[in-house]
């Protein structure tokens, strides 16, 4: 199953990351498996999923010559693929 995810860029924003984890075992986020990719300029992302599969996600925009000005990571997206 392909999951395609896609974000308005951000203005001053040089590059973006993806934070993903798998859900622990009760179905929750366990916030000592995210693991990050950076994507550079990309501002979509198509992947293959296998059915069933869980995941968290979420983007960051990130300022190369401000990184203290990088966006929150505010909006944590829960994707089920059936």
């Amino acid at each position: 199953t392909r999951a395609q995810l896609a974000w308005h860029p951000v203005p001053g924003a040089d590059r973006y990351v993806l934070y993903y984890a798998l859900p622990d075992a009760d179905g929750n986020l366990d916030p000592k498996e995210i693991h990050q990719l950076d994507l550079g300029r990309i501002t979509g992302l198509d992947v293959d999923l296998g059915s069933g599969t869980r995941v968290f996600a979420a983007v960051q925009a990130v300022d190369s010559q401000a990184p203290d000005l990088a966006s929150e990571i505010s909006n944590v997206v829960k994707i089920v693929i059936p």
